[in-house]
């Protein structure tokens, strides 16, 4: 093969790559270059054929011009292999408009027939550069926000090693940066003051008194992107109470899991806040009771007839006071109740039940007070329901407040209608009444605490606004559901599902089930 043959097959070769390709021979003269070379170099080929290539390619170093003693022809020719100019250097050209370009240059030599031919090829690196700045200033930006966080943030790899920690995390963990970065922190460390409460934070399950508050998977159901909250209590570096949320990192295409982060927040100042208000709510709602108490027991005496006959007129107030005295024992014990299920003193007392029994007395319990309304109160149930494992009381107390609900916001000449359901292996409470009803964009707000609906407020109808998140509450531990549907000025449909567990174990079990 001839020297021309070489250079054609070059051509041809060269004539399709991204990178630009210059073809000179060894006096320097340019025989090729392909398309990519002449954008590069803002020319058009007939601009640079027939050119030197010292003239048409200005090497700089930053903004010093490199001569390479005789320059980029003896880099090539006298080395006469494969080399990269300048490896250790950024590397600059200057085309002949002046244009300046940051390249990463490589270059070649071929020998044909004792002749050599002399092959360049370059990139321009530049639109790399910049985006590498733009990714340094990025990463910075997001390390000067995750520093100034006022939430601990600590992230690990798979194998537990720390790569980032926050100023936040140093303090409320009484570590230093520097001797955290790049450790793998292991069960073990619990056992070393300095590192105790860094240990407990990356295997919650070391801490004493700690406890898991909430669990959540993604939207795929599997252990991707989960979402776990902790809260525990640590004595070093001083005894505080704290929130700990582990998240997993973005998983990769094959489906595992690349690290976690962990949010730690200091919840001491709200804890010790929780628990004055508690123990105010308890100390009032116990003082009120006494007396709220005793107010009942006299008026059931004088209406019962202890203390002599009294008139009719007499009897219409003092039934009223009693009443009025009731919704004010009422409201207490529901401040009692929110109270407990807020520090979590709610307690639960799970056996095998009657729920026919139970929901038969409420009803039975609570017909003067539809009477009284003239509100129609009637029940349907299933006869053959067999007792299963829950909290009497308690469902007795949830079912109480709705059917309580159905009648206080019925007018009169309305209905209320019980039923009571078996669809597989739950029981369907449904209370159904022909109220006043729910606004349609207020219904996600039924069981929050203290709600009570604009219409509502409207009429001046009492009630404290905490009956139906007791309700929510005792329904969720049983690890039911409860749903609402309601249309304004006619009427609320709420339904009560609930698993019908035969062992006391499933109650704990059994993860509760979400509407």
């Amino acid at each position: 093969m001839n020297v021309m043959d070489v250079k054609k097959l070059l051509s041809q070769l060269f004539s399709s790559i991204k990178n630009g390709s210059v073809l000179f021979d060894d006096k320097g003269v340019i025989f090729y270059v392909n398309s990519s070379a002449c954008k590069f170099l803002h020319s058009q080929e007939n601009q640079l054929l027939d050119t030197l290539v010292e003239e048409t390619f200005r090497v700089f170093i930053d903004d010093v011009s490199h001569k390479s003693k005789k320059g980029i022809i003896f880099d090539i020719f006298n080395k006469n292999q494969q080399s990269t100019l300048l490896s250790n250097q950024t590397l600059y050209f200057v085309s002949v408009d002046g244009h300046k370009f940051s390249i990463e240059a490589s270059s070649s030599c071929i020998e044909v027939d004792g002749k050599k031919i002399g092959l360049l090829l370059f990139r321009d690196i530049a639109e790399n550069k910049g985006h590498d700045q733009k990714l340094i200033a990025m990463n910075a930006h997001i390390e000067t926000i995750i520093d100034n966080f006022p939430v601990g943030f600590i992230e690990y790899d798979n194998f537990f090693c720390v790569k980032r920690i926050n100023i936040a995390a140093e303090n409320i963990l009484g570590i230093k940066r520097a001797e955290i970065l790049g450790l793998n922190i292991k069960t073990e460390d619990i056992n070393k003051k300095e590192k105790t409460s860094l240990a407990m934070v990356s295997y919650p399950f070391l801490a004493k008194k700690g406890k898991t508050i909430k669990s959540k998977e993604n939207s795929l159901g599997n252990k991707l992107n989960n979402k776990i909250v902790h809260e525990m209590i640590l004595d070093f570096p001083i005894k505080r109470e704290i929130e700990v949320t582990t998240i997993s990192l973005v998983a990769t295409k094959d489906n595992t899991i690349e690290g976690f982060i962990k949010i730690i927040r200091d919840i001491t100042k709200e804890r010790v806040l929780s628990r004055s208000k508690s123990d105010f709510i308890n100390i009032a709602a116990h003082q009120f009771r006494t007396p709220l108490s005793a107010i009942k027991w006299i008026l059931n005496m004088v209406l019962g007839g202890d203390k002599g006959i009294i008139s009719s007129p007499q009897k219409k107030l003092l039934t009223k006071a009693y009443h009025t005295n009731e919704k004010m024992i009422l409201l207490v014990d529901n401040l009692l109740n929110v109270t407990r299920i807020e520090d979590n003193r709610f307690g639960y007392a799970f056996k095998e039940s009657s729920i026919i029994e139970a929901i038969t007395d409420v009803v039975s319990e609570l017909r003067l007070m539809a009477e009284t309304g003239k509100v129609t109160l009637t029940f349907e149930k299933l006869d053959n329901i067999k007792p299963f494992i829950f909290d009497f009381s308690r469902i007795q107390l949830a079912i109480h407040n709705l059917i309580n609900n159905a009648i206080k916001y019925t007018r009169e000449g309305g209905t209320v209608k019980i039923s009571l359901t078996q669809e597989d292996n739950d029981v369907v409470v449904e209370i159904q009444d022909s109220g006043i009803g729910i606004p349609a964009d207020q219904i996600k707000q039924t069981f929050t605490k203290f709600f009570r609906a604009v219409n509502v407020s409207r009429l001046q109808i009492s009630g404290s606004g905490l009956g139906l998140f007791i309700v929510k509450d005792i329904i969720t531990r049983h690890g039911g559901i409860i749903g609402v549907k309601s249309i304004e000025n006619k009427g609320t449909t709420v339904t009560v599902r609930l698993p019908m567990r035969m062992t006391v174990e499933e109650t704990g079990n059994k993860q509760n089930r979400t509407t």
